[in-house]
């Protein structure tokens, strides 16, 4: 009977020593399972932390954001009243410039017709004075000063391109003689001579013509009165 109760009690012990190493086990992992939660817990109280932080930073932006937009709500309440008078008269004005461009289209249509008009008259008034004697007289005058004012004009070219050539003269030339080039000078001095003559006439002939056309002129302009 002692041994079956030794072997009982150590079969308790054995029992007890195996029961008291997966205890031991068992606590070493709960252990280590706390102190990771602990961690874990250090942790998230950091992120709490920093997430309270965001949390205060952004309530405050939004209490000012809040202000800022009641301002903005204050001055679009204040200001309603000044934009609906600018938009009346951005209306007004739109409708005074539609005016405005309708009677300057009606009025550009009606003194286009006026032009039209005075221009056929014009035309008639014209056709019925250049079939008239004195106009044709007038016209026919003025043509021959024309005429006359370029005959003067290529007189005084040529005037202009013989004393050119009479300045070159004046250099001593390579003449054979000084008999050749007295009369090479006699010679282009006649011709000089002459051709002042020529011009002489042109201009007291342009303008007994232009004293003639201003007669004209002056009589067309009498009548056409």
């Amino acid at each position: 009977m002692n041994d079956n109760l030794f072997v009982s009690l150590d079969r308790l012990l054995l029992e007890f020593v195996f029961q008291y190493e997966q205890d031991i086990s068992t606590k070493e992992d709960m252990l280590q399972r706390i102190n990771k939660c602990l961690e874990d817990i250090k942790e998230n109280k950091a992120t709490i932390c920093k997430i309270h932080e965001t949390i205060n930073t952004t309530d405050e932006e939004i209490g000012h954001y809040c202000k800022h937009s009641k301002e903005i709500k204050d001055n679009c309440s204040n200001w309603k009243p000044t934009c609906d008078v600018f938009h009346k008269h951005e209306d007004y004005m739109q409708d005074q410039f539609t005016i405005c461009q309708e009677t300057i289209e009606k009025d550009k249509k009606m003194y286009h017709g006026y032009i039209c008009q005075y221009k056929d008259v014009l035309k008639q008034y014209q056709l019925k004075y250049s079939e008239t004697p004195l106009s044709q007289e007038y016209y026919k005058k003025k043509r021959e000063h024309e005429e006359i004012q370029n005959r003067v004009l290529a007189c005084t070219e040529q005037l202009k391109i013989n004393e050119t050539i009479f300045m070159e003269f004046l250099v001593p030339a390579p003449f054979p003689s000084l008999t050749k080039w007295t009369l090479h000078m006699a010679n282009v001095r006649c011709k000089t001579q002459d051709i002042l003559k020529h011009a002489s006439d042109y201009s007291k002939s342009s303008s007994e013509l232009k004293k003639e056309v201003d007669e004209v002129e002056i009589e067309i302009n009498y009548f056409n009165q």
